[in-house]
């Protein structure tokens, strides 16, 4: 009941908004009745239950997106053909625009679960624990008294602590029990990776990445995934660089696109192409709002991600992913690898047109912010997986379409 109760609020919209969407799409053409209006709600919501209950048994892991469509998937097809042998009137159109939003809370629903939102969490004591709670909004440190007990039943989803202070037989059973009623144990530098969404720079080394068979094979299929996507949309890709191209040509003649040595996958250099936004000579060093330098209109195409659209030629020669750690300027990865070595980690995986830090922090101004987003890309390639791409492409849709997020 406890991991359940973290999918009741989702679960139940989920539902509702179902059966609102299956009333809007058979109510016009007067498809509806009370018979077949039950039916639609049991088997919308049936799903939605026995899904969340399935979700819910399941120990926290990281593939909390694809679990979900696999599951509410497998759920809602049983679903569809039980009522189709069955000969049910009812709406099969509609009933497959509910699915879609049902699947999508669903994912969403587990992936607020894994990412340990809103949950109740104790610290066992250990040095620094204090500073670790002070971290963590709303997490409390056990008493000696919770310590030495035996409890029946417990108030809290998440037992932290560190790996390395707890080899005592009291220790042990302590956390056993615990174990036994439920709660979560995990490192503190563990849920404190999760809730940041970035690693601590000074202990991370890439030789403690393992990567799972499923990270393995997905690092292997993603640049088929890249390719798919800019051959897919490649069509709608050209007619909008074609009419940028002849906007930013007509208000200031000269070359439409920017380029610039980055450093790339292995930390070799490329070139990276973008359409150019500023007027000619006046390139250079971070922007501001209302910037003279920026062409006319050509606010609104960096505000919308437009100008980075020839990067997808940088994908199509494979310089570059979709998805990665954004690829820094040549001069200032030299500049900061003196500072930080660990900077040149940020290469074993191809950069990206977006990323983990992009829509996290957004664009940095000194070196400082550049070792900020270099814990939160360690992180992501530490965590390289179909799952955490798809909250990234979602997360820089949500920045692009309604301004909020890391611009």
């Amino acid at each position: 009941m406890t991991h359940l109760r973290a999918f009741f609020w989702l679960s139940l919209a989920s539902i509702l908004l179902q059966v609102l969407a299956y009333l809007l799409s058979v109510y016009p053409f007067n498809l509806i009745s009370a018979e077949s209006f039950f039916i639609a709600v049991v088997a919308l919501g049936a799903p939605v239950i026995i899904n969340a209950m399935v979700l819910a048994a399941f120990r926290r892991h990281d593939s909390p997106i694809i679990s979900a469509l696999v599951v509410f998937g497998a759920l809602f097809c049983a679903m569809v053909a039980v009522i189709s042998a069955s000969r049910t009137p009812i709406s099969y159109q509609a009933l497959l625009i509910c699915g879609g939003i049902g699947l999508f809370l669903a994912c969403a629903a587990n992936y607020r679960f894994h990412t340990l939102s809103g949950e109740k969490v104790r610290i066992m004591p250990f040095d620094g624990a204090t500073d670790v709670m002070a971290r963590i909004p709303g997490a409390k440190l056990l008493t000696p008294q919770e310590l030495e007990s035996s409890p029946t039943e417990i108030n809290f989803d998440v037992l932290l602590i560190d790996e390395h202070s707890y080899k005592t037989a009291e220790g042990a059973e302590f956390i056993s029990r615990m174990h036994v009623l439920g709660v979560d144990i995990l490192s503190y530098e563990s849920f404190l990776e999760r809730v940041i969404g970035s690693v601590n720079t000074e202990k991370f080394e890439l030789f403690h990445i393992v990567y799972t068979p499923s990270q393995l094979l997905y690092a292997r299929v993603k640049r088929y995934l890249d390719l798919a996507f800019v051959l897919v949309f490649s069509p709608f890709l050209i007619l909008i660089s074609a009419l940028t191209a002849t906007y930013i040509f007509v208000r200031d003649p000269g070359p439409v696109l920017f380029v610039q040595i980055r450093r790339g996958y292995g930390n070799r250099p490329f070139r990276m192409y973008k359409f150019r936004t500023m007027f000619q000579g006046t390139s250079g060093g971070t922007t501001s709002t209302g910037d003279p330098r920026i062409i006319p209109g050509c606010g609104a195409l960096r505000k919308l991600r437009i100008d980075e659209i020839p990067q997808c030629f940088n994908i199509l020669i494979g310089d570059m992913s979709l998805i990665g750690p954004r690829p820094s300027a040549e001069y200032l990865a030299k500049k900061i690898i003196k500072m930080e070595p660990k900077y040149a980690y940020r290469c074993v995986v191809p950069p990206g047109i977006t990323g983990w830090a992009q829509v996290n922090s957004g664009h940095v101004s000194d070196i400082d912010d550049e070792l900020i987003k270099l814990s939160q890309d360690l992180f992501y390639i530490k965590r390289l997986s179909i799952d955490t791409d798809l909250v990234i492409l979602a997360k820089t849709v949500k920045t692009v379409l309604f301004g909020t997020g890391a611009k």
